[in-house]
């Protein structure tokens, strides 16, 4: 073999072993799984937790849209949760809606995906603790035989209609309880900006308008499904699904999304194969 050939033939192994360096180095290919839009008339930014390599909060103007990328491998289980933020800083935090989700109220999406033959993903608007602006996701799919593989649209849910005399007195156990106004408030301006769930109100901080109780104390096991209250049936056979907060749900979100813990039977969507999700913020009616 002549110098010119055998150079050839050594660049050639150079090279190849370059590209597979750089490979290695690149980045997973994003799955563009879902989408998010902001249908309203103010910047929103959406919070999220469960999606690697994603920032953690995203600002979408008045009439955005965005992907954002859902990375999973075969048979990979992906929990996924996000929620719209408002008020907020020029980063995104110290937000007057939906600043923290485990402490106040948020119109949240919770999704767990999955890839792999037979592999089914979920999903459901999670409203069980309260809401803030108006939610709604639709799947995409190319083939879906699942009849739960259905959208979830709550436009009507606004503080407007937030229920304002909510009887929480366990069927008259806690009289005191008996009218209370779910609307949240922001603790500075007093300004309603969003609506609590029973379970919500009984439970969140005083500072923004809740009452302080753990979900396990007695005054908030029906509406929070604990104690003897918990699980599906127990929990409706209390007086949570009569409240006026599940009815407004139910008739806001056309049956399709979750008002008190353990309401699967409303609120959890099913789907086979390859699924794509749209989650839009102030969806119109």
């Amino acid at each position: 073999m002549g110098w010119t050939a055998r150079f050839g033939a050594a660049l050639t192994v150079v090279l190849a072993t370059l590209v597979l360096a750089l490979a290695a180095l690149a980045p997973a290919q994003a799955d563009d799984r879902l989408v998010v839009r902001n249908l309203c008339s103010f910047p929103v930014w959406i919070a999220q937790e469960g999606l690697p390599g994603t920032k953690a909060v995203v600002k979408l103007a008045p009439r955005e849209r965005r992907s954002l990328a859902v990375k999973i491998g075969d048979a990979v289980i992906l929990p996924t949760k996000v929620w719209p933020k408002a008020g907020c800083d020029k980063t995104g935090e110290n937000c007057t809606i939906g600043e923290r989700r485990s402490a106040t109220v948020n119109s949240g999406l919770e999704a767990t995906w999955c890839s792999g033959e037979g592999c089914r993903s979920y999903f459901s608007l999670e409203l069980n603790g309260g809401y803030t602006l108006p939610v709604s996701v639709e799947p995409k799919a190319a083939e879906n035989t699942v009849a739960g593989c259905s959208p979830a649209a709550c436009p009507a849910l606004t503080t407007q209609a937030c229920p304002t005399r909510e009887d929480l007195s366990t069927d008259g156990a806690f009289p005191k309880l008996a009218r209370q106004d779910l609307r949240m408030r922001d603790p500075k301006s007093k300004e309603p900006i969003g609506c609590f769930s029973p379970c919500g109100k009984l439970t969140a901080p005083t500072r923004v308008g809740g009452l302080g109780f753990k979900q396990t104390d007695t005054e908030a096991q029906a509406y929070c499904c604990t104690g003897a209250f918990a699980g599906h049936e127990a929990c409706r056979a209390g007086p949570v699904d009569k409240t006026k907060y599940a009815k407004l749900v139910d008739q806001a979100c056309d049956g399709e999304a979750d008002a008190w813990a353990y309401d699967k039977a409303h609120g959890l969507h099913t789907c086979t194969g390859p699924i794509r999700l749209v989650y839009t913020i102030c969806p119109k009616g």
